[in-house]
């Protein structure tokens, strides 16, 4: 694969863009390097967060990407043991939006003027990794930073 200049934007479905490695992906029925993106060419204006997440079952979370509002986000989630990453909610200026894969984790919510993720009555296959990829538009150029967050789920306790 050839390496670009660092990460892109690129499109991974019709209407929902991921922000790729630094390598060029080839995508099924496209050519290697093929498509436009929005290239970050500063490594140093992308940043990774990790966090931690525990809860019960049928309760509600809260997921946090960041403090501040991106200009553009998308989550995506990945189940524990799985390689697989697919989206479940973004919001790309024209209000949040959430996918069919979010409602199989429970009730899902994007409130306007955030970019946390909420689910009520949170379901035992919602354990696992959720990643908020948000794209902030800064004077010195587009910044560039990923939520990784495991979410840890345990039954409820029965009333002794």
């Amino acid at each position: 694969m050839a390496k670009n200049s660092g990460p892109i934007i690129c499109l991974v479905h019709a209407e929902l863009a991921l922000i790729c490695p630094a390598y060029a992906a080839v995508w099924p029925g496209g050519r290697e390097g093929e498509g436009q993106g929005l290239e970050i060419p500063d490594p140093e204006h992308i940043d990774y967060i990790k966090q931690e997440v525990r809860s019960v079952i049928n309760s509600t979370v809260a997921l946090h990407c960041g403090t501040a509002m991106p200009t553009l986000f998308i989550w995506v989630f990945s189940k524990t043991e799985s390689d697989s990453n697919e989206a479940i909610a973004y919001n790309y200026g024209l209000g949040p939006k959430t996918l069919p894969l979010a409602d199989t984790l429970g009730d899902p919510f994007l409130a306007a003027n955030t970019s946390s993720l909420l689910i009520m009555r949170i379901k035992a296959e919602a354990g696992g990794f959720y990643t908020c990829q948000a794209l902030y538009d800064t004077e010195k150029g587009p910044r560039v930073t990923f939520y990784y967050t495991r979410l840890s789920l345990q039954a409820q306790q029965s009333p002794a």
